[in-house]
């Protein structure tokens, strides 16, 4: 019986415009990572359907990546991000908008086991994808922390191009719900835009920076839960990201430009 990574692995032979080598991933050498985690273990605890194979549309693995969360390495975070890809009608193909679920994971005294997982796949915006985990001390109180990670958006300009970073963290809700998002931000934004042309026939560019912040953890709290600010650290400005009962919210303008239309 085939396992789940073979029939991945397999052929679309009678749709012409699906190639052998098709994916979704951007680096070949970061889509299998899963670290101490077994692949088939990661892949069947986190992804929650059968991968989509039909004439119009094949879902492929775009990034399988796992990291320890603590220094003993019993605790470990992953992810599963996948892409659906279907004709682009000038017989090739276009990917589709990526998805990703996240789970929390730990080695007991007699196996691995799932602590908890984000019951619904987290959506990325169009050409964003998963770029990493965040494991700072993101603290929501003296014993719990919340955890992620980041997605980039790289975008095509004529002439030049940009890209976005955006910060996703949860947190353990201990409840049937599983891994909750409490913060999702745009952390870090910049462009280049093509100018003028100059007399030799080079063209000028434009280096465009929105900022890029970080998150401070205050000794404030609301609701039980600490605040937090999101500074840019170059230019000093900041909003204030507050406890709402479920999640962060600020009414604090962004302190990140965004220079790509996020």
């Amino acid at each position: 019986m085939l396992t789940t990574l073979a029939l991945l692995a397999l052929a679309a032979d009678a749709r012409p415009w699906l190639p052998k080598n098709a994916s979704c991933s951007d680096d070949a050498k970061a889509l299998h990572d899963s670290g101490d985690l077994p692949e088939e273990f990661l892949l069947g605890e986190l992804h929650h359907a059968p991968l989509i194979d039909t004439a119009e549309q094949s879902e492929k693995l775009c990034r399988l990546s796992a990291k320890a969360y603590d220094k003993k390495g019993q605790l470990w975070v992953g992810v599963v991000e996948t892409a659906v890809l279907t004709p682009s009608g000038s017989g090739g193909y276009v990917v589709g908008p990526r998805t990703v679920v996240l789970g929390l994971f730990k080695f007991g005294d007699q196996a691995l086991v799932t602590v908890a997982k984000t019951e619904t796949p987290v959506a990325l915006a169009q050409d964003e994808a998963f770029s990493g985990f965040d494991l700072a001390p993101f603290k929501l109180d003296e014993k719990k922390r919340a955890f992620g990670f980041r997605t980039r958006r790289n975008v095509a300009y004529a002439g030049g191009g940009g890209t976005n970073e955006k910060l996703w963290l949860f947190r353990d809700t201990d409840a049937a719900e599983g891994l909750a998002l409490v913060f999702e931000a745009l952390m870090a934004s910049s462009s280049t835009t093509a100018g003028e042309w100059r007399p030799d026939h080079t063209r000028a560019h434009q280096e465009n920076d929105g900022g890029s912040a970080v998150i401070q953890v205050s000794k404030t709290k609301t609701g039980g839960v600490f605040d937090w600010d999101k500074v840019v650290l170059a230019t000093k400005k900041k909003a204030a990201y507050r406890w709402t009962g479920r999640r962060y919210e600020t009414k604090d303008a962004d302190p990140v430009e965004d220079q790509n239309g996020e």
